[in-house]
């Protein structure tokens, strides 16, 4: 069965930006993958970061539930995502435990860093995937074939300057 692995920079930005995807993906017989980069840890104004970002895991734990797909979090925080080994080799450890192929991901170029830095890293950890020599954190084994990567459409369909991004293909 294939599987398709969504990686996104927080909770809610999968739900946002390609459940609908997934869902018909599934629907043909897709294994469905779900991950974010960060527990959304930053998402209230009046919650704390731990009690947040526990709400939030609960909900993409839930959303994840209605494709019944697992839900990966990967732990960074907040507006700290940032290109880098150590992310890289975090990522592509996931990637390597799924094997997904086909990953979908944030649009290069979004309205926040989170988002355009969440797209590179999952490019690049995808690239090393299949490296025997590229060692993971947690190690795995490397993957077998190069996932292909989609981009979805930027929220609000906004790039970093602010230009407007016409939606080429819309999934309901």
């Amino acid at each position: 069965m294939p599987s398709v692995l969504a990686i996104m920079a927080h909770p809610d930005d999968i739900e946002f930006t390609c459940a609908g995807t997934l869902a018909l993906l599934k629907q043909t017989g897709w294994h469905i993958h779900m991950a974010t980069m960060t527990p959304g840890d930053l998402g209230s104004m009046k919650l704390s970061r731990t009690e947040i970002a526990n709400v939030r895991r609960a909900e993409a734990a839930t959303s994840a539930a209605i494709l019944e797909a697992p839900y990966h979090c990967l732990e960074f925080d907040d507006l700290t995502i940032v290109y880098g080994e150590q992310a890289k080799r975090r990522v592509c450890a996931l990637i390597r435990r799924v094997r997904p192929e086909v990953i979908v991901t944030h649009a290069p170029s979004d309205y926040m860093a989170d988002h355009e830095e969440t797209a590179r890293i999952a490019r690049e950890a995808a690239f090393a995937s299949t490296m025997p020599n590229w060692k993971t954190e947690p190690q795995e084994a490397p993957c077998d074939q190069l996932p292909a990567i989609l981009h979805a459409d930027p929220i609000e369909h906004t790039d970093s300057r602010g230009q407007r991004v016409p939606a080429r293909q819309v999934v309901n």
